[in-house]
């Protein structure tokens, strides 16, 4: 996000541990950064953290505070007495409700101007804990650079792989975890397998807690080793999402915010996905994809053998998931969304100041 404002005109300053990833890609990008170290709560480290962002504020002069985290919420919430004309927003992308405790009571209630969620998923669990007033919350889901996540060609590139030319390929791209359920997605294509010859599948992404040995010996024991082919991460990401057809995300969890299912679409790919967090809510069931349950095998290779058999369906599906990624995914719809809730969130704050404040 601040990434999309500074290309916009705005101002921006990012702050966090010089070492951390965020930082670095800031520094990457020629963002404005200072170095603070948020995620300690020793009381001593406090005054320094206050005394830091204090400093920030008043050399840079802030109009309005957005944070992330919970520690950056903690922080910029005791900011409140000394800077009370300065709005505090709360992003939120976090799959955990908030702890239900006093502090977090206070720090929600009394001084947070707008809570911004990354899904509807996200703002009902945090509405189950903390009523706060509707007015007071937005949803804006994340976005993506849909230039750079352009489709190129396909038929050049899975020759590499010797895929054959006719086959129809789907694809799973994600780290290797149980919460990914590749399983589910195996057992889905050797079901699709017994009755599509052409079908093809891949499986892409780093090992964290399964290794790909694992999968592959289920593939085989599933009878589709052969027509199963295993990536390691890609450093650039188009590179294997541009040998699908359709991409497959079926995760059990996790996915407050989904990056991979709006490539997918940004690369004209129907998506088929789980009911899980913010993953329906990307998708428009029969338009540029399917919603299936989770742990579901059996409906996941259902919507991929209406695909399968049907060219015309699957045509339309991918110029549907191009056009889904422009009008909602896009850099510059989460540029303007986000925009209008600060300039709405700062006119509001000095709307309602006494006169002494303005």
């Amino acid at each position: 996000m601040s990434r999309v404002l500074h290309q916009k005109g705005v101002k921006v300053l990012v702050g966090g541990r010089v070492s951390s990833p965020p930082i670095q890609s800031a520094i990457k990008h020629q963002l404005t950064t200072f170095n603070i170290n948020l995620e300690s709560f020793r009381p001593w480290q406090w005054i320094k953290n206050l005394k830091i962002l204090k400093r920030v504020i008043y050399q840079n002069q802030i109009n309005l505070i957005n944070a992330h985290r919970p520690e950056d919420h903690f922080y910029s919430g005791l900011l409140k007495r000394q800077f009370p004309i300065i709005p505090l927003i709360r992003s939120v992308s976090d799959v955990r409700p908030p702890k239900d405790n006093l502090i977090n009571k206070v720090l929600h209630l009394k001084h947070t101007d707008h809570f911004i969620f990354s899904c509807e998923a996200n703002r009902d669990r945090y509405l189950q804990v903390w009523p706060l007033p509707m007015e007071k919350t937005s949803v804006i889901y994340s976005g993506i650079d849909t230039q750079h996540f352009n489709s190129n060609n396909k038929s050049t590139n899975i020759t590499k792989y010797n895929i054959p030319s006719d086959s129809i390929i789907f694809g799973i791209v994600a780290r290797l975890s149980p919460v990914k359920d590749h399983i589910s997605f195996l057992k889905a294509a050797a079901r699709l397998s017994s009755n599509i010859s052409k079908a093809f599948f891949i499986i892409s992404g780093e090992e964290v807690e399964i290794k790909t040995e694992q999968l592959q010996q289920l593939s085989r024991q599933l009878g589709i080793y052969d027509k199963t082919l295993f990536l390691d991460k890609f450093n650039d990401v188009r590179d294997v999402i541009e040998l699908l057809d359709v991409g497959v995300v079926c995760s059990s969890g996790s996915e407050a915010v989904s990056r991979i299912t709006a490539e997918f679409l940004s690369m004209s790919k129907p998506v088929i996905v789980t009911r899980v967090n913010v993953l329906p809510e990307m998708i428009t069931d029969g338009y540029d994809g399917f919603i299936v349950p989770p742990f579901s095998p059996e409906g996941l290779s259902m919507k991929m053998h209406e695909l399968a058999v049907n060219s015309q369906l699957l045509f339309k599906m991918k110029e549907n998931a191009r056009k889904t990624a422009e009008i909602r995914f896009s850099y510059e719809r989460f540029y303007q969304d986000t925009l209008s809730i600060y300039k709405n969130v700062i006119t509001n704050m000095i709307k309602n100041s006494g006169p002494s404040i303005r």
